[in-house]
């Protein structure tokens, strides 16, 4: 395939010009905004909902914002609690041979209703951390609060899901956003990491 193709309104460049692009790179002022141009289109940035049990990530690209796959965070059980698998979550994210240019992951709460849900949300945290340094991925904390006032503005307390959907179906109608083939409503979790990864592209990325 050559010439180039569209996707949502953006122009990809396909493999073969991708690679004749990285070969005759023009000279000059035009040399830094091509590299960008394939290195945006051959990367993605992922979006991480912290939680053992109702955690959830989604890899956007990070050239227009696409929605590239998403998934519940994997866990098992260790003893009698539930932790994140973190070679399964590895493995995911490796599956799509695009390197992350920014991993962003919620923060843990300040305040929980219960201690366990607070030490969960923080070791979950640790986890993703020491993944993404291990494997050399650049990340950052997200606040839970800063990114529903970036996504959502203002909202009636307790309805902070409610217009995480709305916002996440204005953005992405075409997704569901359901966590397995049997699922029957959307997963929030999914939606509060797209809306997270979307935050990333549309403050740092988009043209």
């Amino acid at each position: 395939m050559s010439g180039s193709y569209h996707r949502h309104g953006k122009r990809y460049l396909s493999y073969r010009d991708l690679i004749k692009a990285l070969i005759y790179l023009p000279r000059g002022r035009e040399t830094v905004s091509w590299l960008r141009l394939i290195s945006y289109q051959l990367s993605m940035i992922i979006g991480i909902d912290n939680g053992a049990c109702s955690g959830a990530a989604v890899a956007i690209s990070s050239w227009d914002g696409a929605v590239i796959g998403y998934t519940r965070l994997p866990s098992h059980k260790v003893g009698k609690k539930t932790e994140l698998d973190m070679i399964r979550f590895r493995d995911w994210v490796l599956d799509f041979k695009l390197p992350p240019v920014n991993i962003v992951i919620e923060e843990p709460l300040h305040h929980a209703p219960s201690s366990q849900s607070m030490r969960s949300m923080a070791m979950c945290y640790g986890q993703l951390i020491g993944l993404c340094t291990g494997m050399a991925w650049p990340w950052e904390g997200l606040p839970v609060r800063e990114w529903q006032r970036d996504m959502l503005g203002k909202f009636p307390k307790g309805m902070s899901k409610k217009y995480a959907l709305a916002k996440a179906k204005e953005l992405a109608p075409e997704e569901q956003w359901f966590a397995t083939a049997r699922s029957q409503k959307p997963h929030d979790g999914i939606v509060d990491a797209y809306l997270m990864a979307t935050r990333e592209y549309e403050q740092n990325y988009k043209n």
